[in-house]
């Protein structure tokens, strides 16, 4: 990067062990259904799984990723970096800090089978009045607020309420 200031997180966490057994079964089970419509040429059988095999494929790849991923924020006094690799995937950004008023966490709360799950982000509000997303489902709210004060330090920008920011 060239970077003064680094930021490394890794992506592995507990759900990444559940994805292990999920795809297993998942991408198992139509394995075996691949096989026995195409053994059997019904060609309707192995058109219908074929959604089914490409979000298996999605998650399988999501999976591997989340065990060898790495998000690296790289920032010097004219530019932040967000890259996350080895394996490829979308939400790389390059801001030049000179366009950022201001950075803020956001907090999103979903909800699902009487389950409640939140995740974190960092935002950057921009000179012109937009926002761009730098870093998207963090664990906790304590990741999130070390990434906005570590760079607003480094980079020398006050911090002052964003409404709709997550609360401290």
């Amino acid at each position: 990067y060239g970077s003064e200031l680094q930021i490394t997180r890794r992506w592995l966490s507990a759900k990444f062990f559940f994805l292990i057994f999920f795809c297993l079964v998942w991408d198992g089970f139509l394995v075996v259904w691949f096989g026995i419509a195409l053994a059997s040429k019904i060609w309707m059988m192995a058109a219908f799984a074929t959604g089914h095999a490409l979000i298996g494929l999605f998650l399988t790849y999501y999976t591997i990723a989340g065990f060898l991923n790495r998000t690296r924020v790289g920032v010097s006094h004219s530019q932040i970096a967000v890259r996350h690799g080895p394996l490829p995937w979308w939400g790389n950004k390059h801001l030049e800090t000179s366009d950022i008023a201001q950075l803020y966490c956001k907090e999103t709360i979903t909800r699902s089978r009487g389950t409640t799950n939140a995740s974190f982000s960092l935002h950057a509000m921009m000179r012109s009045g937009g926002e761009q997303k730098l870093l998207a489902d963090l664990d906790s709210s304590e990741q999130a607020l070390y990434f906005e004060q570590e760079i607003e330090r480094y980079l020398g920008i006050k911090n002052v309420p964003v409404r709709g920011e997550m609360a401290r």
